[in-house]
Formats: C-alpha cells, sequence, structure tokens
C-alpha cells in the first residue's frame, strides 16, 4: 500500500501538467476553430457551428482543470493518509519495544543477570498472563486508544474525565471532613483547573466556605459557652487558651479577634471590681483595727497589681500594718493564755505560751511568761498526780 500511494503521488506533477496543457489546447482549438467558422462564413448555421466549437473546447478544457483538482486533492489524502500510517507504525514499534523491555526485566544476583520471574494471572479464555504492571497497563491503554475511532476516544475521554472529577470532589469532602481547608482550597484549584469550564470548581469552592463558616460559628459558639463559665469561676488562664486554640485554627479571623478583645474587656472589669473591692476591704478592716486581715489584704494587693500607682504605696504603710496585727495577734494569745489558766487547762496554756514566746521572743510578754511558765508547769504536773490518785483537784489560782 505505500509503494502504490508514493507512485500515485510522485506521479501527481506531472500529470496536473499535461491535463493543464490539455486543457488550454482544447481551449485554443476550440476557439480557433469557431472563430473561423465564423470568418469563412456569415450565415447563421456557420455562427451557431462557430459559437458550438467554442463550447466545446471550453468545457473540455473545465473538465480538464476539474481532473486536476481531483487529483491534487486525491493527492493531499494520500499524503496525509501516508503520514498517518507512518505515525500509527512508529507508535506500535515503541509500544512493542517497551513491552519487550518490560517482559524480559532482569535483576542482578552476585553479578550475574537472572531474569524475574513474572506471576501468573488466569483470564477468560482459560490462558495465563502475567499481571500488568503500571507501565503495561499504560501501553495497553495507548494500545486501545490508537485503535479506538473518534467516536470511541470521545467516549473514553469522558468516562476519564468523569473519573478524574469523581475523585477530585472525593479529596475535597474527606478534607471537609477533617477540616483540612487548606488541603480542600488546594483540590479546588486542582479541579479548576483541570476543567474550567465545568462549574463543579465554583460549587465545590462555594461549599467550603460555606461549611467553614458554619463549623466557625459552631466552634465561636461552643467557646463563649465555655468562656463565660470560666470566667464565673475566675478561670481566667483556661479562658485564654480556648482562644489561643481558635486563632490557631482560625489564624487572623475577625471573628476570633473579637472574641479575643471581649475576653481582654472581661478580664479588665473584673480586675478593676476586684482592685475597688480589695481597697473596700483594706479600708474597712482598718476601721475595724482588724490588723492582721487588713495586711493580708495588703499584700494580696501588692501581689496581685504591684504596677498600678496607688497600690505601690501601700508599701509604705505595709511595716506599720505588719507590726499592729503582731501586736493584735500576742495580744489574743495572751488572752488566750489567761482564760486557759482560769479554766485549769494547764496543758494548753503551757503551749499556747511556749508558741507565744517563739514567735515573740523580745516582747513583755515572753518576758513575763519565762517567768510564770515554771509555774504553771508545776501545777500541771500536780493537777496530773491528783488525777492519777483519784483525788478531786482543787481550784488553783496563778
Amino acid at each position: 500500500m505505500s509503494v502504490s500511494r508514493t507512485t500515485v503521488t510522485s506521479l501527481v506533477g506531472p500529470l496536473s501538467v499535461i491535463l493543464i496543457l490539455g486543457a488550454l489546447f482544447a481551449l485554443g482549438v476550440g476557439v480557433a476553430q469557431g472563430i473561423n467558422a465564423i470568418m469563412i462564413s456569415a450565415t447563421p448555421y456557420a455562427m451557431f457551428e462557430g459559437l458550438r466549437m467554442i463550447v466545446v473546447g471550453l468545457s473540455i478544457a473545465l473538465f480538464l482543470l476539474t481532473l486536476v483538482v481531483v487529483i491534487k486533492l486525491l493527492s493531499a489524502h494520500l499524503a496525509q493518509a501516508k503520514y498517518d500510517q507512518a505515525v500509527m507504525d512508529q507508535l506500535r514499534t515503541s509500544v512493542l519495544q517497551i513491552e519487550q523491555a518490560a517482559r524480559s526485566r532482569t535483576t542482578t544476583i552476585g553479578g550475574t543477570p537472572v531474569p524475574v520471574a513474572q506471576p501468573v494471572t488466569p483470564i477468560a479464555e482459560g490462558r495465563l498472563m502475567p499481571p500488568a504492571s503500571d507501565g503495561q497497563q499504560m501501553l495497553v491503554e495507548l494500545r486501545d486508544l490508537l485503535l479506538m475511532n473518534d467516536h470511541q476516544r470521545a467516549s473514553a475521554s469522558r468516562r476519564h474525565w468523569d473519573q478524574r472529577k469523581d475523585e477530585q470532589i472525593r479529596q475535597i469532602e474527606r478534607a471537609i471532613a477533617m477540616d483540612d481547608w487548606d488541603h480542600a482550597q488546594f483540590f479546588v484549584a486542582e479541579l479548576q483547573a483541570m476543567l474550567p469550564d465545568d462549574p463543579i470548581g465554583d460549587e465545590m469552592g462555594q461549599r467550603i466556605e460555606s461549611e467553614q463558616a458554619s463549623r466557625r460559628r459552631a466552634d465561636l459558639e461552643s467557646a463563649r459557652g465555655q468562656i463565660r463559665h470560666l470566667i464565673s469561676i475566675n478561670g481566667w488562664p483556661q479562658a485564654d487558651e480556648i482562644v489561643v486554640r481558635l486563632e490557631r485554627r482560625y489564624p487572623r479571623h475577625p471573628d476570633v479577634e473579637i472574641l479575643r478583645m471581649e475576653l481582654a474587656a472581661e478580664r479588665e472589669a473584673f480586675e478593676r471590681e476586684n482592685l475597688q473591692r480589695l481597697f473596700n476591704e483594706l479600708r474597712e478592716a482598718t476601721e475595724q483595727r482588724q490588723w492582721r486581715r487588713a495586711m493580708l489584704v495588703a499584700e494580696e494587693l501588692l501581689r496581685r497589681y504591684p504596677d498600678d500607682k496607688q497600690v505601690s504605696r501601700l508599701q509604705l504603710d505595709l511595716p506599720t500594718l505588719r507590726e499592729n496585727a503582731e501586736s493584735q495577734e500576742r495580744r489574743e494569745e495572751e488572752a488566750l493564755f489567761k482564760e486557759l489558766l482560769h479554766r485549769q487547762r494547764y496543758d494548753e496554756a503551757i503551749g499556747v505560751a511556749r508558741h507565744l514566746i517563739e514567735r515573740f521572743p523580745t516582747s513583755s510578754a515572753a518576758v513575763e511568761l519565762n517567768k510564770l511558765l515554771p509555774k504553771v508547769e508545776e501545777l500541771s504536773r500536780q493537777e496530773a498526780q491528783k488525777r492519777a490518785g483519784g483525788a478531786v483537784p482543787a481550784v488553783a489560782t496563778a
């Protein structure tokens, strides 16, 4: 077939020239004879005969020119067919070479090439053939495409792109289910680039935005509820951690920033109220001369609000408050000692006296108790002896 096509193609040029020359010759002869017939005799018959000769010559010339055009078109068709055949032959040769290379793969054991045995699988006809690898599968698909007609190729193309689209949609839905919004957007961009004329890309993009907005609203609402509960129990560090997690999940989102500002405002309002409450409690304790309570409140103010100017001035008053608190505590322990001694609870009175001496060793009360303590210890021993002897203890006076 290729030899005959080559022969026909090589004859097209000379044959076209001959036909064109024949057309010109026929046209010239017809016109010359027609004019000659008209010039010899001017009768109507002679004129008709002359016109007939001209028409015949013109018809022959048109026929020959038409034949030239047909030959040219046939030559072009044959040339295209020859080119297509050459491409097909080249592709078949390449496929065969790749298949042979894939089937004859070898491995090396101790420097010696050894053919790799291919596993076999049954097919429909009952024969055994090795399973196709990825490369062999691609060759099979390429061979099938080469053997398909245009309609079959179009159908295969539609099936291929439908499968690609379905797989891409599954990837997007999987990313949405895992809250992996970056990968979901990446797969949507791939889908839009793959099928630019298909509206499915824009639809999936809108779905991602809608789903993300819905989950963000749910997350924010849940976070607000947890933060309200934590605020009620002064769980400010835990509330801050909730906002931090939201910021990592939705970076630089305005709704999360608003939640952060709301929490900061709540914290600031709470601290202002707490500061004012502690100042009121300090003033109340001072007015009631509850010095130990006043000292504890002042220490809490200095620990929690060291940068506040009004609180920093308490640093000057703290030694006085501490001294008044110690004096008050000393007087209370002295009163307790006397009460226990009056009730003849000598052991307990001795414990209170020793604790007071240990805490305030340089005070006047400690000096007096050091003098009085031996007498109280003697009374305690007498009381213990009386209890051991069964006698009724007498009322002792210090």
